[in-house]
C-alpha cells in the first residue's frame, strides 16, 4: 500500500503533471492489527483463496462493511459535527491482480440478503397491487356518489366528497422498496431516480470501475455535477434535484458508500483531474494500490 503522496499526482509550478506511479513509491504493509478479528479473518480467508494483494481483498471487506452499516449510526466528529457512516474506496491495481475473484467473495452476503429482499418484495408487491386497485375503486365510488338533494345541495355534497376523499387518501398503500442494493455505473440522475424507488442504502460498486469512470456521469459535461452531488451525499446524506419535467426532488437520510476497482491508467485519469481535486472530490477518497502479485503465486 502506497503513501497518498505516491498515489495522487501533485503538479509542479510549470503545471507538468508528474507520474501517478514514482519509481521510488514506498510500500507499506496494510495495518491489519487495526481492523476487528471478524473482519481480519474475513479478509485473510479471502486472501488465501485468491492470492490477491491483501490490500484489495482488505478494500473489498471495508466497502462492504460500509454498505452494511451506515443505515444504523453516524459518525462523530472531533468538531462534534455528525457525518454518514460512508465510505468512498479506490483500489488501483493491474488487470490479473485477482480484483473480480475478491469482489466475488467479499460482495457474497449482499447478494444473499439482496435474494432475501427480492423474495419479500415479491410478496409485499402482490399486496401493495391488490391493496391499490381497492383504493382507486373507493375514489371512484366516492366520485361518483349521487347528490344530496335540496337547498344547497351541491355546496354540501363537494365539501362531503372532498373529505371522504382526504380521509381515504391516508390509506393510501405505498410501493415497495426494490430490492437493489448496489449499481456499478449509473449516472447521477439515475442515482437519485434510484434512491426514490430502491433501499435508502445503496453502494456504487464496480469491479470494472473504468465503465464509471469512462461512462456518462463522467464526461466533461457531467462529471462536476457528479462529483459536487457524491460529496455532498458523503457529507450530509442528502440529495438534491430540480428538473422541468420531474419538478423539485429532495431525499434526507440517504446513504451511499462507493468501490471502484481501477486499473493504473484509470485510476491516473480520475486522480490527476483537477477539477475534482478543486471540488473536494479526492479527499473523500480511500485510495489503495498495493504492490503487484503478478508472477509470485505459488499453487
Amino acid at each position: 500500500m502506497s503513501t497518498a503522496e505516491d498515489i495522487i499526482t501533485l503538479r509542479s509550478p510549470t503545471d507538468d503533471a508528474i507520474p501517478l506511479v514514482s519509481n521510488t513509491a514506498k510500500y507499506m504493509d496494510f495495518p491489519m492489527e487495526a481492523l476487528p478479528w471478524e473482519l481480519a479473518n474475513a479478509i485473510t480467508a479471502i486472501q488465501t483463496a485468491t492470492q490477491a494483494p491483501v490490500e484489495i481483498c482488505a478494500q473489498s471487506v471495508l466497502a462492504v462493511v460500509s454498505l452494511a452499516t451506515q443505515s444504523l449510526a453516524n459518525v462523530r466528529l472531533p468538531t462534534n459535527e455528525s457525518k454518514p457512516l460512508s465510505c468512498f474506496f479506490i483500489t488501483v491495481a493491474e488487470s490479473g491482480e485477482r480484483k473480480t475473484a475478491v469482489d466475488r467473495y467479499a460482495t457474497k452476503p449482499l447478494k444473499t440478503h439482496r435474494d432475501i429482499l427480492r423474495t419479500q418484495y415479491d410478496i409485499d408487491l402482490l399486496k401493495y397491487e391488490s391493496d391499490y386497485d381497492i383504493y382507486e375503486y373507493d375514489k371512484d365510488r366516492i366520485k361518483k356518489s349521487p347528490r344530496e338533494s335540496g337547498l344547497g345541495s351541491q355546496v354540501l355534497d363537494s365539501a362531503r366528497k372532498s373529505n371522504d376523499l382526504q380521509q381515504l387518501k391516508q390509506s393510501l398503500p405505498l410501493e415497495p422498496r426494490r430490492p437493489v442494493l448496489t449499481c456499478s455505473e449509473p449516472t447521477f440522475e439515475g442515482l437519485v431516480k434510484l434512491f426514490g424507488v430502491a433501499q435508502p442504502s445503496l453502494g456504487l460498486f464496480a469491479n470494472e470501475g473504468g465503465q464509471f469512470v469512462g461512462g456518462h456521469a463522467m464526461t466533461d459535461e457531467k462529471k462536476l455535477a457528479t462529483a459536487a452531488g457524491l460529496s455532498q451525499i458523503w457529507d450530509t446524506g442528502e440529495l438534491e434535484r430540480v428538473r422541468a419535467g420531474d419538478g423539485d426532488i429532495t431525499y434526507f437520510g440517504k446513504r451511499l458508500s462507493m468501490h471502484l476497482m481501477l486499473q493504473p491508467g484509470v485510476a491516473e485519469q480520475l486522480l490527476n483531474d483537477s477539477l475534482f481535486k478543486d471540488q473536494g472530490f479526492l479527499s473523500r477518497l480511500l485510495v489503495s494500490f498495493p504492490k503487484s502479485l503478478i508472477g509470485f503465486r505459488e499453487w
